[in-house]
């Protein structure tokens, strides 16, 4: 019964905020689209024409990349400081500290859905074609989601702690933004390099989702099983720090 309350909880609180969200702009909910879009364009002038990265069809090999990465980057910059940003709410009333990450993962994962229709249709505007790989799009998503969940819930447990490792997470998420391969085909670095960049998950994730709709190929199975698990590992410390702090935090906040 506590948890089917908590979850109900989660649920009309991400709907709150993403009407909140969505009213705070003349815009609405047009600028969940139109913000991506915005930033892509951006990006795609800085390393398609002026960098002159060489890759066929940029503009669609960017946005397979840059799509991806914006669901992680939005998420576990907002699930981090939820906590702490909640501190008037948690010492008004009693809400078990999961809920507020918990909210912040569902909402970016409702935008990201949205997107995620655009890119595919945008995909195949450029003219690829749809395929039976496109089954393990789900697979992926999953894959993605727990490492985001598990990254998010890390961070929260730890922000009101340390209310500077915000600062450190901002350039530790800059630099992995540049070693994931958004604006470059991985497999063109040297090969020792490419071990490397593949230390960070979103390599990996964003190559999966590049090899399904513009490769027509499979992702690599083994790598995507391999984050889920330490995703799941990093979901289960997470949860019990929080828990184990649930009490503390409206103290510290």
């Amino acid at each position: 019964m506590e948890l089917q309350r908590e979850l109900s909880l989660i649920f009309y609180k991400a709907c709150a905020e993403l009407r909140a969200e969505a009213a705070r702009t003349y815009a609405g909910f047009l600028w969940w689209i139109l913000e991506p879009l915005i930033s892509m364009s951006i990006y795609y002038l800085v390393f398609s024409f002026i960098l002159a990265r060489n890759i066929e069809n940029y503009a669609v090999f960017l946005c397979c990349g840059l799509i991806p990465w914006r669901w992680f980057q939005s998420s576990v910059m907002c699930g981090a400081n939820s906590v702490v940003s909640s501190r008037s709410l948690m010492q008004q009333v009693y809400i078990h500290k999961l809920v507020f990450p918990c909210t912040s993962l569902l909402s970016n994962t409702f935008k990201f859905l949205i997107i995620l229709g655009l890119l595919i249709a945008f995909v195949l505007l450029g003219g690829y074609s749809p395929s039976v790989h496109y089954l393990a799009i789900p697979v992926i998503m999953l894959a993605q989601g727990a490492f985001i969940a598990g990254c998010t819930l890390w961070c929260a447990a730890i922000m009101p702690f340390l209310p500077d490792f915000r600062l450190l997470l901002l350039n530790l998420l800059q630099l992995m933004m540049f070693m994931s391969g958004i604006f470059y085909k991985v497999d063109r670095v040297p090969e020792k390099l490419q071990t490397v960049l593949l230390l960070n998950p979103m390599t990996g994730i964003i190559a999966a989702y590049r090899n399904v709709l513009l490769y027509n190929s499979w992702p690599d199975w083994a790598y995507l099983g391999g984050i889920t698990l330490f995703s799941l590992l990093l979901i289960l410390t997470s949860t019990r720090i929080i828990h184990r702090f649930d009490r503390i935090y409206p103290k510290i906040a």
